[in-house]
């Protein structure tokens, strides 16, 4: 396959399924066993949203960078998905934490993301959330959440509650 894909929603606003033509890239190549669920496709499509806003790393690569910028705090990546400080998504074992969560200097948790993911843990799941944060909203004239979390974080944050409810409804 020439292309790669990007995620289109389905009827759930949450969840990628199906996919549009991405202009084509020499270093991807296609097999149909990428298509296993969850969607090999929708992974792929996943980090390509977050690319623009500091990517993602998986949590055996970031894991050792936060206890190199924190030496002094004894707080794990696994203390900070417990406590739901942070949020990443699973796919074929291994865990995936995007990155616009931190301040990517020094590796601190931004109070911006972990207040409009306090809202979002109460109803949705973690490839929810996820996909939730890089999708157009409605709520915010479809614009998607990450892009506006620093220019107007006031606006993500009514738009995480109102879906919370929406979805708890």
């Amino acid at each position: 396959m020439d292309s790669v894909h990007t995620a289109r929603m389905s009827a759930s606003r949450y969840h990628y399924l199906d996919h549009d033509q991405w202009p084509a890239q020499q270093d991807v190549v296609y097999h149909d066993s990428l298509d296993a669920f969850p969607s090999s496709r929708g992974f792929v499509s996943m980090l390509v949203a977050y690319r623009s806003s500091g990517g993602t790393l998986s949590s055996q690569e970031l894991a050792p960078l936060l206890a190199d910028h924190q030496p002094s705090e004894s707080i794990s990546l696994a203390h900070l998905i417990a406590k739901r400080r942070i949020f990443g998504f699973t796919w074929r074992n291994t865990f995936w934490v995007p990155m616009f969560q931190f301040e990517l200097r020094s590796l601190t948790i931004r109070p911006q993301s972990h207040l409009v993911l306090m809202e979002l843990a109460k109803s949705f799941d973690e490839w929810s959330i996820a996909t939730w944060f890089t999708c157009p909203n409605t709520w915010l004239d479809n614009k998607k959440p990450m892009e506006l979390l620093d220019s107007d974080f006031s606006a993500v944050y009514d738009a995480a509650r109102t879906d919370r409810f929406v979805a708890a409804w």
